[in-house]
């Protein structure tokens, strides 16, 4: 059985897509899909996956991540980070955690350079991120884009410092904030990218709580609320919903 993988970052979810993150699970399980899926948005889904530590040891659902090991993974991001920030203190609390996780994975691409070549290629025409927005109010935005790259000097690459790199800590007008969205979402679609063309990867896909336009292998996504209602239309919703761990891999194979 392919397993379900999850990419190991801290930032995404928030508290309030933790219902689409623990309804998600058990019916992607529930799916029969034998290809590599992962859900949209990296961990807030600790908690989510921490209710199915009962199949850890089966292989079912893994960690990927660009280390050897967790422990690893966690020290090379504390230098991605600004100190005493968040994320950083996030990471900085895996090295000292006790809890079970599922196995870890190392993959051999890397997300930092995937979206460096697709920031750098967006400069062939930035049109998509200008849309609708005052030109003469970025005059100089061509250079900034190209600079972020160099600018980040080994910080993660992300939305955050990203539009840092772009403005600077100034404060933005309304077309930088939009501009700075738009920048975001672009990384964030490069980051995606960048797992789910290497492992061959799916979305759980069609959430209402963490719907968004990323995507995966079509082939191998699972749209949630499509299957809510086949589940919903054979009378076995209920069931998959409140089934032990160990019970979603059989429901995969019942009639």
């Amino acid at each position: 059985m392919t397993p379900l993988a999850v990419t190991v970052e801290l930032d995404y979810s928030r508290v309030a897509h933790r219902r689409g993150a623990r309804n998600g699970f058990p019916v992607a399980a529930a799916k029969g899909n034998e290809e590599t899926t992962r859900p949209p948005g990296p961990t807030r889904f600790a908690t989510a996956i921490n209710e199915y530590r009962g199949i850890f040891d089966t292989g079912q659902i893994v960690l990927i991540g660009g280390e050897a090991n967790m422990v690893d993974f966690a020290l090379a991001k504390l230098v991605q980070y600004d100190e005493g920030g968040e994320r950083f203190r996030k990471y900085e609390a895996i090295l000292s955690s006790t809890a079970t996780t599922p196995p870890f994975r190392t993959r051999t691409g890397s997300a930092t350079r995937d979206i460096t070549a697709a920031w750098l290629s967006r400069l062939n025409d930035l049109s998509e991120i200008l849309d609708g927005l005052p030109v003469d109010a970025f005059g100089n935005l061509e250079t900034r884009w190209a600079e972020v790259p160099q600018w980040l000097r080994g910080r993660a690459f992300t939305p955050e410092y990203a539009v840092r790199g772009l403005f600077d800590d100034a404060q933005l007008s309304t077309p930088e904030h939009i501009v700075a969205r738009r920048a975001g979402s672009h990384v964030n679609n490069a980051y995606f990218g960048s797992y789910t063309e290497e492992l061959g990867a799916g979305l759980v896909t069609d959430l209402v709580y963490l719907q968004s336009g990323h995507r995966g292998s079509e082939s191998v996504d699972v749209p949630y609320l499509r299957l809510v209602r086949e589940l919903t239309r054979r009378r076995v919703l209920d069931q998959v919903k409140s089934a032990r761990p160990e019970r979603l891999a059989e429901i995969r194979h019942d009639e």
